[in-house]
Formats: structure tokens, C-alpha cells, sequence
């Protein structure tokens, strides 16, 4: 990919606020009417944001708590007997696609927010499940399936398949020839393509279009650097990415990335130190990430894309947040 300028903030981050600027910030917001930002500037977009802490004990013991985007708490799960690492929230709010762990391997479940525990999204002769993404209209869930003997049980269909909430099982949608070493599905809102990513990003980070009917190939984007999270806006217009350049355990940074569908250029937007998990609102206006807040309490910040130094604390929580979805 050839050089070119990058866009930068017009802020740099903020420094952490001191504690009775976080109980200030905190009750200002608790005060200000529903359509008004805290700041007195544009109101923060609706939907729910969900977060994923470990409460340091036990193994398989994760939290899931679900907030508005003041940070006002809809619903907390409790220990839902997996380790998170991965979730999507339905486009109505109202159930959240998680991959976790509750041994060795990677399975896909269902989450109802606010109205129950976890759901596994059962597969007739199972496999691996990678990295569940919704349909546009929220009632079916896309996976990547893997064969757990290396492809020596030929029971397993790798490859894509979809669940309809309810069903009984879940159905290959594209054969695993299709899509190799892929581990991660973008449903496309306008059901055009699937796009994915393989599980190696780092000896040739790319974004791969599939024809959802054929699985063809239609596109490869080429990135800079690995691939940790990307996601299409709900009309389809663009593809949002996040990318995190540096070794492992050195200094690291997290970048913002869109796609117009029609380019095949990739265009920065910002840049966070270090790696920073973080998602973008459904209109990619705005981003939600984990955070120091006031004196270093761990916490839920979210910022607008356009000036992410203009972040501010709205959640605090006791364990750092790991796994973020808007």
C-alpha cells in the first residue's frame, strides 16, 4: 500500500481526571436531560454498549454488563461461566453474539439482554465456532466453523454458517475452500458479500470480499498493519477497521480505519496509543474504549471520531473492560 498522509486528532488524549473531576463529570451527567450532552456540546448517540470484565478469580467466570451511552447500568449477567472473547451486539439492542471459552475451544453463543443466561448456538456434529456477526435484521447470527482434528473429521463442514434464533440447528452457508484460514464474518447489510479477515493478520493483513452466494473471492483490501476488529455500518456504505501496529509487549498503536464500499483505499481517521480495544457506534460517528479514569480507576470511555480527545469517562468499574460492543 503506498505512503500517504495520515489523519491526526485535533486532541491529543486527555490526562486522567482527578477524582473530584470524575464525581463532577459523573453528576453533571446524571443531571442533564436526555437529549443534552454533559458538555453542553452534541448528545452522545442512543443503543446499548456491552463490556466484558474478569472478576480475578476463578477461570470461566466472566461478566457481561450492558449501559446506555451515559453509562447508566440496563443489565449485568453476572458469572456466565465462560471466558469472553469476543462479542457483537443485534442491531435492536436486545441480544449480544459472544464467542467464548468454557475449555480448550471456541463456541458461539447467545446472549439475551437483561432477560436470561447464555444460549449455545448448537451445531449438529460440532466444531470450532469463530467470531458470530449478525444479520442486518438481527435474527440470524454467522460463524466461522473449524474442523477440531485439522480437517481429519470429515463429519465437519468448515466453513460459514448461519443460525436463526430459535432453530434447532445452525446451516453451512460457504464451504471452508471458500474462505482458508479465515476466522472472522462481516455479514454485509446488503447481502452482497460476505466480508472477512483470515486469522493470520500479521505476515499479510487484508480484508477479503466474498461473493455470498459463490464464496469467490471479489475483492482484497490490503491493510498496514494486524487485524483486530472490523464491521460494516448498518446501510452498508462503508467498512470500519481497527488495526495495531508494534511487538507484542512494546510500544504499540491502535488505528481507526474506513472503507467506502466502492474504494479499495482504505482512509485513517485516528490513532490511540498502545493497543486499545475499542468499537464504533453503528453510524461510526462515535467510539467507545477502555480506559484510566480518575486517578487510574479502570473504566468505559467513548469519544466522537472526529475528535477523540474529546473522550470522557461514563462508566467506572472495578477490573479493567476488555471486550467492547456498541
Amino acid at each position: 500500500m503506498p505512503d500517504r498522509p495520515r489523519r491526526t486528532p485535533t486532541r491529543t488524549l486527555p490526562r486522567a481526571l482527578g477524582i473530584a473531576a470524575t464525581a463532577a463529570l459523573a453528576l453533571t451527567a446524571a443531571a442533564a436531560p436526555a437529549a443534552a450532552d454533559p458538555a453542553g456540546e452534541r448528545p452522545p448517540p442512543g443503543g446499548r454498549i456491552a463490556f466484558d470484565t474478569d472478576t480475578g478469580g476463578e477461570r470461566y467466570d466472566d461478566t457481561v454488563t450492558v449501559i446506555d451511552p451515559r453509562g447508566e447500568v440496563r443489565a449485568d449477567t453476572g458469572d456466565l461461566g465462560i471466558d469472553v472473547s469476543g462479542m457483537r451486539m443485534s442491531p435492536d439492542g436486545a441480544r449480544i453474539a459472544v464467542q467464548g471459552f468454557s475449555g480448550p475451544a471456541p463456541r458461539a453463543y447467545i446472549l439475551p439482554v437483561g432477560a436470561g443466561g447464555l444460549e449455545r448456538i448448537p451445531m449438529e456434529h460440532g466444531g470450532l465456532q469463530w467470531q458470530p456477526d449478525w444479520s442486518p435484521d438481527g435474527t440470524r447470527v454467522a460463524f466461522a466453523v473449524e474442523d477440531p482434528c485439522m480437517r481429519n473429521c470429515p463429519v465437519v463442514e468448515d466453513g460459514v454458517h448461519t443460525y436463526t434464533v430459535g432453530d434447532e440447528h445452525s446451516r453451512p452457508l460457504l464451504d471452508a475452500r471458500d474462505i482458508p484460514d479465515h476466522t472472522s464474518v462481516l455479514w454485509d447489510p446488503r447481502e452482497e458479500w460476505i466480508a472477512s479477515h483470515p486469522r493470520d493478520t500479521v505476515s499479510r493483513p487484508r480484508i477479503d470480499l466474498l461473493d455470498r452466494e459463490t464464496g469467490e473471492t471479489v475483492r482484497s483490501i490490503g491493510m498496514e498493519s494486524r487485524i483486530f476488529r472490523a464491521q460494516w455500518t448498518p446501510d452498508g456504505s462503508r467498512l470500519l477497521i481497527a488495526t495495531v501496529e508494534g511487538p507484542e509487549g512494546g510500544e504499540q498503536t491502535t488505528r481507526a480505519w474506513t472503507l467506502d464500499r466502492g474504494s479499495a483505499e482504505p482512509r485513517e481517521e485516528f490513532s490511540l496509543p498502545g493497543f486499545t480495544p475499542f468499537d464504533w457506534s453503528a453510524d461510526g460517528e462515535w467510539i467507545v474504549y477502555p480506559g484510566p479514569g480518575g486517578q487510574e480507576e479502570h473504566g468505559v470511555h467513548i469519544a466522537p471520531v472526529d475528535d477523540v480527545g474529546d473522550s470522557r469517562l461514563i462508566h467506572e468499574t472495578a477490573a479493567p473492560p476488555r471486550h467492547l460492543t456498541w
